[in-house]
């Protein structure tokens, strides 16, 4: 199981707002949890354009955030 984990900063706080347990790590999975983060904030009226992405280096993460987020991503060790 892999946990995809997605937080907000509010108030200066670091609330986690998505928990995405996985059974894989392929782009096609995270592409996934990406649209379905997009339709939701569509459903809320909500912008969903994160400012700060960061991963581990994980090519398949980082290439479903370029293509479903548009975004480039920091890289952390």
């Amino acid at each position: 199981m892999i946990l995809f984990l997605s937080s907000s900063i509010i108030l200066c706080l670091t609330v986690p707002v998505c928990f995405a347990l996985t059974s894989n790590r392929k782009q096609e999975t995270y592409e996934a949890i990406f649209r379905c983060l997009k339709r939701i904030a569509v459903n809320k009226n909500l912008n969903f354009k994160p400012t700060t992405i960061v991963c581990d280096f994980e090519r398949a993460f980082m290439n479903a955030v370029q293509i479903e987020v548009n975004r480039f991503i920091s890289v952390y060790s």
